[in-house]
């Protein structure tokens, strides 16, 4: 049977590419069909519903015939369980149990063995999914056949394997560990999602490019339907009878014009139309998968950022006398508490570090104790700070406290800034099993997210760049980065300071500060993204015309509301009266009680009056006189004159906002609210109220 080939390699959508649904080919010649394009578009699915390990359990191609569903599933299962077997026999190699060199997370240890682990279950695999494989299929072409109830007595013995298997994997788990356990169930995972995305495919497209390069003849580029079998198979769903079909192939080879009722139908104004809906529809569905990934994004965000708090306890610490309380006192039945060196008095919290005293000065003195702290002055004109730091362990909540005591001295001024920082750190089991879960789907999305940041840039190239928001979703996925960075620096840390307590009993001096340090810059990472991933949420309102007019109003008078006279306010406060009160310790904070000064808000009034009543008077008035009177109305007049501007260019851009009434239709078709459909028709388009 003669076969004709017509490639098109272009869409026949009224959305794709230039939008046409009709088109002319003529008959494909040899040039074109040996095109690397053309071939390799042919040739990959096919393969990867194929030969495909796992993919081709779901996907179908008419060669699946031969190797059926339920053939793929039981050797995927065979397959797998032969896996978990040999991969925990090999992890008895080693005669003990101790385990050096790993990172924990969760649940899961992972050892710098697991890479050998991974590897030879790999290999296993590969090398032995022929046999089964090749009992199964049933070809053809070949003489020498099994009969049917071969396959009853392969699904039996399937079964009697993985029996047998998961008898000797229980087995050995309890016979190695729970440590080796666990670690074998991190590599476990490790190699079946490797043999699933990565494994698998490039074994199915080397295999492909192979032999489109190698391997090719001429009757390569069909596929394999010369079996009578196959193709009774196939001609039964879409014939009846076998003539019917002969007249069908015929008839298919006079130049017909099948669209020519489409065309009478379809004019061009229909046909823009249709597009005109298919788009509307297609960014609709783009804009309802956009809210879920974020919603998803900022639910495992919010639950690894929670992570790292712990709310629910908190320690009293100090109360009292600090010298007296650093050393576990007598009980109240004035008995000496015994098996409590080291703990302070409250009998729960444990020292792990020595009591220090630091300063920062221009001279260098070290000083042993508090009395000779007096006796020789060491607080005089040279000291510039004065640190008093220690580290505590709460065993009962396991939860780790830094301390620190600041008072700097700041010689310009002539005053003491004191701080005071109390914070805890949660080192040991960092995350449950659920929050663990919540950090790899965090993982995945962050991965997913650069893959549609990057496809947005390649299709928008110089406008996204133009784009505000491109900028905010860079930062997300930059900052992210850096927190996983920072996770694993912090690891590291913990497992240092780990092996040292353990190796002194917990009376070597240990230091909290690097990891207080890298503690801190996670939760401001986390911080940062969260407040930049909850703005993404206002994105989202890009299609409602008011909050645009709010937007594009606001963008058009950026320049002119950032006034000259609230930034030197904002300035002028700041220098005067940073060190003396919190509300202008820094110049946001600064920034933020000059608005709320704007807004007729002087809850700071009082604090200003204690600290130099004739300067607060002066620059509260002129505040009042220059702001609050004079750039409030100058910001309002500012604001309408940009929203007459803008109000008549939102008229033009109709297309996101049909988007909104596409969804309303939706809604109301698939609940049958046909009333609220005639109400929603009257409604007045919000834009021409404001005309």
């Amino acid at each position: 049977m003669e076969k004709i080939y017509f490639i098109c390699q272009q869409w026949f959508a009224v959305e794709k590419d230039d939008g046409k649904i009709e088109r002319t080919l003529s008959v494909a010649n040899k040039l074109q069909k040996l095109e690397f394009s053309y071939l390799l578009s042919k040739n990959i699915y096919p393969n990867f519903a194929d030969n495909h390990l796992w993919f081709s359990i779901f996907s179908y191609h008419p060669l699946s015939l031969n190797f059926t569903r339920i053939q793929r599933c039981t050797c995927c299962f065979v397959f797998l369980f032969l896996n978990l077997l040999m991969s925990i026999i090999y992890y008895d190699i080693h005669e003990t149990n101790t385990i050096e060199n790993f990172l924990t997370i969760g649940p899961f240890y992972f050892t710098q063995e697991q890479a050998c682990y991974l590897y030879i279950s790999i290999l296993n695999l590969i090398n032995n999914h022929k046999i089964l494989i090749s009992i199964c299929i049933k070809n053809q072409k070949s003489k020498l056949l099994f009969p049917w109830w071969c396959l009853i007595i392969v699904y039996m013995i399937s079964s009697l394997f993985i029996g047998i298997f998961i008898i000797f994997i229980l087995n050995r788990s309890i016979y190695i560990g729970d440590i080796k356990t666990r670690i074998w169930l991190a590599s476990i995972l490790i190699s079946f999602m490797s043999s699933i995305f990565l494994t698998q495919p490039l074994k199915v497209f080397g295999l492909t490019l192979f032999c489109m390069c190698i391997c090719r003849n001429k009757h390569s580029n069909d596929f394999d339907f010369d079996d009578d079998h196959l193709i009774s198979l196939t001609c039964q769903k879409y014939v009846s009878n076998t003539n019917e079909h002969i007249q069908r192939r015929v008839s298919s080879f006079i130049p017909v014009n099948r669209f020519s009722l489409i065309r009478t139908k379809w004019k061009e104004m229909n046909l823009e139309e249709a597009r005109h809906k298919q788009l509307i529809e297609i960014q609709t569905w783009t804009i309802i998968r956009e809210i879920q990934i974020l919603v998803l994004f900022l639910v495992c965000l919010y639950s690894i950022t929670y992570a790292n708090h712990d709310i629910e306890n908190s320690h009293v610490m100090l109360k009292t006398k600090f010298v007296l309380r650093l050393r576990a006192q007598k009980w109240y039945n004035e008995r000496i508490p015994k098996d409590l060196s080291g703990y302070l008095n409250d009998k729960s919290n444990r020292m792990i570090r020595w009591t220090s005293i630091r300063q920062l000065r221009v001279k260098q003195k070290i000083i042993g104790n508090l009395s000779e702290l007096e006796n020789t002055s060491w607080f005089d004109r040279n000291t510039r700070a004065i640190f008093l730091t220690f580290n505590l362990y709460n065993p009962n909540v396991n939860l780790f406290i830094y301390c620190s005591l600041l008072m700097e001295y700041l010689p310009s001024m002539g005053c003491l800034i004191p701080r005071v920082s109390f914070q805890p750190l949660k080192l040991v089991q960092l995350y449950t099993n659920i929050e663990l879960i919540y950090i790899i789907i965090y993982l995945f999305l962050i991965r997913y997210y650069i893959y549609i940041k990057i496809r947005l840039i390649i299709e928008h190239r110089l406008s996204y760049i133009k784009q505000i928001w491109s900028y905010i979703n860079w930062t997300i996925i930059i900052f992210s980065w850096i927190g996983v960075g920072f996770h694993f620096m912090r690891q590291a840390e913990l497992k240092r300071l780990g092996k040292l307590f353990k190796f002194s009993h917990g009376y070597y001096p240990i230091n909290l500060q690097f990891v207080s340090y890298l503690n801190n810059l996670l939760i401001n990472l986390d911080f940062v993204v969260s407040l930049l991933l909850s703005n993404c949420i206002l994105h989202l309102l890009r299609f409602n015309r008011r909050f645009t007019l709010l937007w594009l109003t606001l963008q058009k008078a950026k320049g002119s509301l950032i006034g000259i006279m609230f930034t030197a306010f904002t300035s002028l406060f700041y220098l005067l009266f940073n060190v003396h009160l919190y509300e202008f310790s820094t110049l946001f904070i600064t920034a933020q009680t000059c608005f709320e000064m704007v807004t007729l808000n002087f809850n700071t009034a009082n604090n200003l009056k204690n600290i130099d009543l004739l300067l607060a008077a002066v620059c509260l008035l002129l505040f009042v006189i220059l702001i609050v009177c004079f750039l409030v109305n100058m910001f309002i007049s500012i604001i309408v004159d940009n929203f007459n501007l803008i109000r008549y260019n939102v008229k033009k851009e109709k297309d996101q906002y049909e988007m909104i009434k596409f969804i309303q239709k939706k809604f109301y078709q698939w609940f049958g609210l046909r009333k609220y459909q005639d109400e929603y028709r009257k409604k007045r388009d919000c834009i021409t109220e404001f005309s």
